[in-house]
């Protein structure tokens, strides 16, 4: 039975993936939404479904949204939040927790062609894989191409690149491992919070400055062996804070300070 409220994520991908189905020539029927797997069309009369999995895991998006709460209460607040760069073992784990489940899958659609696509975190501003970097796109592939898995197909989407086919292809690619100097690699970003009244309208804006700070380190945990093995490696520079206040809105400038 189709879904009357599909998430914006699978409206998202389930429309790019019939766009590059479409630009090969394959003769294609509209999305459906339904449930394991989410999303079904007609292939070549064909039918076939594809389930959808995100990157980073659920664990990851969860510590991440813990700096709301703690940005709570009164006061300034700031704090730095900082995750592994893992994609490898998040595409192999992904793959792996989907391929126990296949052949529900593939019971429900009544037909072994079901795909898996992977994707990142559908609308969000800030990224939280960074697939510009080519060596996090290396590591993606490669991950896909190693685990074993009976899907028909895997695919790979992301906001800023469409979708890609990464198994099976005509390219093979290599195993890719992480080389560690000093630590594991990582990504993050700073938020804050802190106490300023908005202008009247037609007023200039206010200026609050809140001098120099030292942000709170929020450390999402690796699961990859590797990586626990090893310490983060992150920099974590004093802010000098700036909070510029207008009618209507108001922007936080941060810039670090050396020591």
């Amino acid at each position: 039975m189709t879904r009357l409220r599909p998430t914006h994520a699978e409206m998202t991908i389930g429309e790019a993936l019939r766009d590059h189905l479409a630009i090969s020539g394959r003769t294609l029927t509209s999305v459906q939404f339904e449930d394991r797997p989410d999303l079904r069309m007609l292939v070549d009369g064909l039918l076939n479904g594809f389930e959808l999995v995100q990157i980073p895991p659920r664990r990851v998006m969860e510590m991440v949204h813990t700096r709301f709460r703690q940005l709570k209460g009164e006061g300034a607040k700031f704090i730095r939040v900082v995750w592994p760069q893992e994609p490898d073992h998040w595409v192999e784990e992904a793959i792996k927790d989907k391929q126990k489940k296949l052949d529900a899958y593939r019971k429900n659609l009544g037909t072994d062609r079901v795909s898996l696509v992977i994707h990142t975190p559908v609308g969000l501003k800030e990224p939280l894989v960074r697939v510009s970097n080519p060596a996090v796109m290396s590591l993606i592939r490669s991950a896909a191409t190693h685990t074993t898995n009976h899907f028909d197909a895997i695919y790979f989407w992301d906001s800023s690149l469409g979708i890609e086919k990464m198994s099976p292809t005509l390219h093979q690619w290599p195993r890719m491992q992480v080389t560690f100097n000093d630590g594991y690699p990582t990504d993050g970003f700073l938020i804050g919070t802190a106490p300023f009244t908005t202008t009247k309208e037609g007023e200039p804006p206010t200026v609050y400055d809140y001098g120099v700070i030292e942000p709170r380190v929020l450390l999402v945990p690796p699961q990859s062996p590797e990586f626990l093995k090893r310490k983060a490696k992150f920099k974590n520079p004093k802010q000098h804070v700036i909070i510029t206040a207008r009618a209507t809105d108001a922007s936080f400038a941060f810039t670090p300070v050396d020591e």
